[in-house]
């Protein structure tokens, strides 16, 4: 009766341990929220759900001891996280480790250091968050002219339906108003978050090495198809229509963000289908022409 008693504190305890794990990364999604940074916030569930996708993969199943300092280290933990939402929002630069530093501390809180070592590979998964997208955009826009192409690219669309319309560096240039591309709305950020998708789907799911490369590119060019495309409406709705203007340049113009995901998710979805109809040459091979039976 004593040791039926312990299975289940100790199973209680599991449970309690499990549910503050949960509180914690609860807590971490809450303060990429109040950063603002709701691109990393979705990308860590998603990296979180291939995590632990990876486990079940490689037959890793955590096995947590829960212990007095653990409790302890776990409460501390949520009352930081609790206390320190805004400052932690503030940092710049740390902000982005955060989702890193607390795969890394779930793992030691639910594994314990004994087993970690089957962890860490799996975690290397969260080293592709810690880039710092929203401070890229500057640079990278300054290194590859990415506002530049897309005026070009945009300016391209508009004159293949027949619009007159021209471009001037940064700018669609329409004979009532032109319209400058701001780099943030280059569509750098999506492209970026895009790639981190692609990495994830590289990483989850074996392929050939052709789509290696294709994955990635398909990534890119479905971002800025779908921004030139806005960019484009928006340069019009500019020169002829101030109201719609205001309205898809504003939070109403999410189905441009959405958008890119839902294609790249069906090319995906093609890339796995390919994948799962692939038959072995011998297999093929032994379909076509029964085997063969000793006579007697």
């Amino acid at each position: 009766m004593t040791a039926l008693t312990w299975f289940r504190s100790l199973a209680r305890m599991n449970q309690i341990l499990l549910g503050m794990g949960g509180v914690i990364f609860a807590l971490t999604l809450h303060v990429l929220g109040v950063a603002g940074l709701s691109s990393l916030q979705a990308t860590t569930v998603l990296f979180a759900i291939a995590f632990i996708l990876r486990l079940r993969q490689n037959q890793v199943i955590p096995h947590p001891h829960p212990t007095p300092p653990h409790f302890l280290l776990s409460g501390i933990w949520i009352l930081f996280l609790s206390l320190n939402q805004t400052s932690l929002a503030a940092q710049n630069w740390l902000i982005y480790l955060l989702p890193l530093t607390t795969a890394i501390g779930l793992s030691l809180l639910l594994c314990g250091r004994t087993q970690w070592g089957k962890y860490y590979q799996n975690l290397a998964l969260f080293l592709i968050l810690t880039i710092p997208i929203e401070r890229l955009i500057h640079p990278l826009n300054n290194l590859f002219g990415v506002s530049h192409f897309m005026a070009k690219l945009s300016t391209f669309f508009l004159w293949y339906v027949g619009f007159n319309v021209n471009y001037h560096e940064d700018f669609i240039v329409f004979p009532q108003r032109a319209m400058w591309i701001d780099p943030h709305c280059a569509g750098i950020a999506t492209i970026l978050w895009m790639l981190q998708l692609a990495i994830l789907f590289l990483i989850l799911i074996p392929t050939r090495k052709l789509y290696k490369v294709i994955v990635p590119l398909v990534a890119i060019s479905t971002v800025l198809l779908v921004n030139g495309i806005r960019l484009g409406m928006l340069a019009f709705f500019a020169a002829h229509s101030p109201t719609a203007f205001d309205f898809w340049h504003s939070d109403n113009s999410q189905i441009f963000s959405t958008l890119p995901i839902f294609l790249f998710g069906i090319f995906c979805w093609f890339v796995v289908q390919d994948k799962t109809h692939q038959v072995n040459p011998q297999e093929k091979f032994a379909s076509k022409f029964p085997p063969l039976t000793k006579g007697s």
